[in-house]
């Protein structure tokens, strides 16, 4: 699976016959999982392919761009206690090149069976703004004092974090029964199988498949 999917770029470039081999290999990966254990699940996940069009229409617009937009890696965080991140980090002109910008979109989730969860989406934003040299240079010449007024732009651009609810959130369903939150955004999740090395999802709502690999740069 891994060597299938290996210089697809995330899926994007994945022709219609790497497409099938790639789903009959995970098919058969998926008959070696068992029920889903929410401790080995605990950590971030890198993607390493998708088939998601919400996902892959974000890597359509980076080949589109002409080089005014990079996507970079692309995450999915998961606690043991049922919370979730979904973390892109991207750049752009006047961005640091590697991880300039992140958005995030958090969700709450719940077990709705064996290798299953419900998730419920509760919030999105920006943070982790990273300017280029270039731009602090031109808000700030080094050469220069730096005034109150161009240390306080810095700091402010530097510590970016706008945060906003989402439709729903906050609102619980199945009446408390499964801990979910926001019955107006919340969606199925199938989590097919997962190791300490490999990850594999389908949502099950607006359909996709996610390979991933662990994170092994952060502490978990």
């Amino acid at each position: 699976m891994l060597r299938l999917i290996d210089g697809s770029q995330r899926g994007m470039s994945a022709s219609r016959a790497t497409r099938v081999a790639v789903q009959e290999a995970v098919v058969s990966l998926e008959a070696f999982g068992g029920a889903l254990d929410l401790e080995v699940l605990a950590g971030r996940w890198r993607l390493l392919y998708t088939t998601a069009a919400d996902v892959l229409v974000l890597l359509e617009a980076e080949k589109r761009s002409f080089g005014l937009l990079t996507i970079n890696d692309i995450y999915q965080s998961f606690d043991a206690y049922g919370a979730v991140e979904n973390l892109i980090y991207a750049s752009a002109p006047l961005l640091a090149p590697a991880n300039g910008i992140a958005f995030r979109v958090n969700a709450r989730y719940s077990r709705a069976g064996a290798k299953s969860i419900r998730l419920a989406f509760t919030d999105a934003g920006v943070s982790e703004l990273q300017i280029s040299d270039a731009l602090e240079a031109a808000i700030a010449p080094a050469l220069l004092p730096r005034t109150p007024l161009q240390m306080a732009l810095l700091q402010g651009l530097k510590s970016l974090n706008i945060t906003l609810p989402l439709p729903g959130a906050g609102r619980e369903v199945g009446e408390g029964a499964d801990g979910v939150w926001g019955a107006a955004n919340a969606g199925a999740y199938l989590l097919s199988f997962c190791d300490q090395d490999t990850l594999v999802g389908r949502a099950l709502t607006g359909g996709g498949l996610f390979i991933f690999s662990r994170d092994t740069k952060v502490n978990e």
